[in-house]
């Protein structure tokens, strides 16, 4: 009788399964997702929030704009008073842009 019952048991369970199904199907391999990265645009300064500081200083290197870093973690640097309307002043926290200012 016991014999009898944990079979019945087994194949109940077994017929709970379905076959073929991956059991991660609904999980998102997030290495192999390719990030995509949007273009870093210097003619617009607030799209440059959020953004690692060392990137954007490459990019405005090679594209010859004039850049410096006014603020790190909540302390000011000693900077110039001249105004640039050219160049971009970068408040920078954790190593990310968290405001851009034009002078």
């Amino acid at each position: 009788m016991k014999l009898m019952f944990l079979l019945i048991s087994l194949l109940a369970l077994a017929s709970c399964q379905t076959k073929g199904e991956d059991p991660n199907a609904g999980e998102k391999d997030l290495a192999a997702v390719e990030p995509t990265e949007v273009p870093i645009d210097l003619q617009k300064p607030e799209t440059l929030i959020g953004r690692r500081l060392e990137r954007v200083q490459a990019a405005a290197t090679t594209a010859e704009v004039p850049h410096r870093v006014v603020e790190v973690d909540g302390e000011s640097r000693a900077v110039t008073m001249d105004h640039r309307p050219e160049r971009l002043n970068f408040k920078v926290k954790g190593g990310m842009i968290i405001d851009v200012t034009k002078g």
